[in-house]
């Protein structure tokens, strides 16, 4: 009953005249309602999904989090303003370290989440970039093959047990989920 995540990272197109031009998070927001429905026609898995926006100024902002199977909604807001955070940086990834929860998911003790994963990210989350987060079933060939249609760069990294125990011990701390910045979650 592994989980993984996927990441989809969309690049803004270069500036131009043409009348096509999109930023990250329109194609993000695209990518996220036709991957819905897909999810309510049951043709692919996806557990919940969420929009990190890289914007202009470095700050990184989600919108969109969603749950898209029920029943395992409960925190999942709050379990991607973490990941995110843990991945890109920010307030939250020295308040993980506080607690102890910093070496659990920063890949240092087995189990965690894969270093590389997070640099390749980190590293390609530029301004005007978006990315989209989703949480789906490990190995599911139906769900991968249409994630790596779309004109994006497919990252996936396995969820372990481990990893999403820490990150619920963390979202039950106050100040963990007060460091967490969301814009217009639904």
């Amino acid at each position: 009953n592994m989980e993984q995540i996927a990441v989809l990272v969309f690049e803004q197109d270069e500036a131009g005249y043409w009348t096509g031009w999109q930023s990250g998070e329109e194609k993000a927001n695209d990518a996220y309602k036709e991957l819905e429905q897909l999810v309510k026609k049951g043709e692919i898995q996806i557990e919940s999904a969420t929009i990190v926006v890289k914007k202009k100024d470095g700050d990184v902002k989600l919108s969109r989090t969603s749950e898209w199977t029920a029943g395992k909604g409960a925190g999942r807001g709050a379990f991607w303003g973490l990941l995110v955070g843990l991945i890109l940086g920010g307030p939250v990834a020295g308040l993980l370290a506080g607690l102890g929860l910093g070496a659990i998911l920063g890949g240092r003790k087995a189990g965690g989440i894969d270093r590389d994963f997070m640099k390749e990210l980190a590293e390609s989350l530029v301004p005007g970039n978006a990315a989209l987060f989703m949480l789906i079933p490990a190995e599911h060939e139906p769900t991968i093959k249409r994630l790596a249609s779309f004109n994006a760069a497919l990252h996936t990294t396995p969820l372990t047990d481990d990893v999403q125990e820490a990150v619920e011990q963390a979202t039950e701390h106050k100040d963990v989920l007060a460091a967490i910045k969301f814009d217009e979650l639904e």
